[in-house]
């Protein structure tokens, strides 16, 4: 779920042919916890409003979450922000596309999914 796009990171985890991602939430404010994810990517930036709300409905549906910086520094991350992830056990904060790649790679590799939930 981007704050703003993230075509180049999206379409390098598509290619592989690995995992389904889901694009139809490119507006993060519009993210819904009632459909099955094994994992959320937010695109993170300052200004963005809401959260606290996303971070709620993480934290519904209990699945990992990677804060994507778009190659800033993790001190981009609002302190209370910062404060809700500390908070919540399978956050991951991502500041570069390489690493967002593998991060995703390995977290969903050794993070259980159980698609019937």
């Amino acid at each position: 779920m981007p704050a703003k796009e993230m075509e180049i990171e999206i379409d390098a985890i598509k290619k592989n042919g690995f995992f389904k991602v889901a694009t139809e939430v490119n507006d993060y404010q519009a993210f819904s916890p009632q459909k099955k994810y094994g994992l959320v990517v937010l695109g993170y930036d300052r200004e963005m409003d809401g959260f606290d709300e996303i971070m709620s409905k993480v934290k519904q549906i209990q699945c990992p979450l990677i804060v994507y910086t778009y190659g800033k520094n993790t001190g981009e991350i609002m302190p209370e922000h910062l404060t809700v992830l500390n908070g919540y056990p399978w956050a991951l904060i991502s500041n570069f596309k390489l690493t967002l790649i593998n991060s995703v790679f390995t977290t969903l590799a050794t993070f259980s999914y159980d698609s019937t939930k």
